[in-house]
């Protein structure tokens, strides 16, 4: 069965799981068929495979660091979200997208207990300043 056969456009699924990694469209795409290889071996046998792969790899990790980043963040409040993710960002990025995990995963879990600290110690107001 080719990879064609089984793509199913009507398929949400079909996206998300991605069933189609060679390019549809473009100058890779022309390069590909124009090679006469199968796909496997033009990204093995190729430069211009070999990059598209390396450009496929990488937002598949982005991909992979984005869900990870919003699972993290998910219980801190909005409006620290944009600066702690920031914050990481410039302090691991140069070691790669696992350091900057690493380095979020630590501030919130610090900011946490920062808040945390806070709130028990302000008065909470309930927009009733009698």
């Amino acid at each position: 069965m080719t990879c064609d056969s089984s793509y199913d456009p009507e398929d949400e699924t079909a996206v998300a799981v991605h069933l189609h990694p060679e390019p549809q469209s473009g100058l890779f795409r022309e390069d590909w068929l124009e090679s006469k290889l199968s796909y496997k071996m033009w990204i093995t046998k190729t430069e211009k495979g070999k990059h598209w792969q390396l450009i496929q790899n990488d937002n598949i990790a982005k991909q992979a660091f984005w869900e990870e980043q919003n699972k993290i963040l998910t219980d801190v409040p909005r409006e620290f979200r944009d600066f702690l993710s920031q914050f990481a960002w410039e302090q691991g990025h140069a070691s790669g997208y696992n350091e900057v995990i690493a380095i979020l995963k630590d501030l919130v879990f610090e900011f946490g207990i920062a808040l945390k600290q806070y709130q028990d110690k302000e008065p909470h107001k309930s927009g009733n300043d009698d």
